[in-house]
């Protein structure tokens, strides 16, 4: 099976054909989005979570992760995990069946 990638460029490229936008128009506020989402997520703090919801069925999730201690499986030895922030996507089970459906 052959996964179809759509870059970036391309999705910006559509947007613009297809409402009829500069594509440089397009390019600043798409790039702006992915500037805004990027510095939402690093915003979070063990206190407050973060959920964009940037598309109606798909959200982005920034959660932070305390420092922990992990047991290394390779020899046995502790390990300390520094803390960070994870990004999570998560898709509705609505978005799915609309997938379906369409």
């Amino acid at each position: 099976m052959n996964k179809n990638n759509v870059t970036k460029q391309q999705m910006i490229e559509a947007i613009a054909r297809e409402n009829n936008i500069d594509i440089e128009i397009v390019k600043k506020v798409y790039n702006r989005f992915e500037q805004n989402v990027f510095l939402m997520l690093q915003s979070v703090t063990p206190e407050e979570p973060v959920e964009i919801r940037a598309f109606e069925g798909i959200s982005i999730q920034g959660v932070h992760q305390s420092e922990r201690e992990k047991k290394l499986n390779y020899n046995g030895e502790k390990a300390t995990i520094p803390s960070r922030i994870r990004a999570i996507a998560k898709i509705t089970r609505n978005y799915n069946k609309k997938l379906n459906n369409a």
